[in-house]
């Protein structure tokens, strides 16, 4: 329920419902408790608001909208170029090499892991294969994007992007 180890160690010895819990909410999510927008949301008590990715549900500043809006666009482009696909190929053609034809990008490996999170496994055994599994397409998922340069790739397909991005909004990398 809570993000990270040692809050949800704290959130979890609080009594549900208890007004301990609720000030630990309050703390927490700015609310009294996770709600659809509120939901991993960061906490920038600092800045006085809560910032998170859009994308994502999660509340945002209002002056990005229109940054998320072209950074969204800029991504969806990139990720339907041919460029992109031609470097999944040639990882995916690793990833089969190395005994894991099922995987047609990174993304893909990902997303299948992805899908364990949270579910309780009874049987030991199936989850230790689970686990193992995991580590396996791993180390053959690293050692794949290293042979086809899959994040100079990435980087050089984004790089005149992120330019335009910049370009239209220098005021969203000011931190003062």
């Amino acid at each position: 329920m809570f993000p990270s180890s040692g809050r949800q160690a704290f959130g979890d010895q609080l009594e549900p419902g208890s007004d301990e819990e609720a000030a630990f909410l309050r703390d927490l999510y700015g609310v009294d408790g996770p709600t659809a927008e509120t939901d991993n949301a960061v906490d920038l008590t600092a800045c006085g608001t809560k910032f998170g990715d859009s994308r994502s549900g999660n509340i945002a500043f209002d002056q990005f909208d229109e940054l998320h809006a072209m950074v969204d666009q800029l991504i969806l482009a990139m990720v339907g170029s041919s460029e992109y696909a031609d470097l999944n190929a040639e990882w995916a053609a690793c990833m089969s090499s190395e005994g894991f034809p099922e995987y047609g990008s990174p993304v893909d490996a990902i997303e299948y892991f992805d899908d364990f999170l949270g579910i309780d496994v009874d049987d030991v055994e199936e989850a230790e294969r689970i686990a193992r599994s995991e580590v396996e397409v791993a180390s053959a998922d690293f050692d794949c994007r290293d042979q086809v340069d899959y994040s100079d790739g990435i980087r050089s397909l984004i790089q005149p992007q992120l330019a335009q991005v910049v370009q239209r909004f220098p005021q969203a990398l000011e931190l003062g």
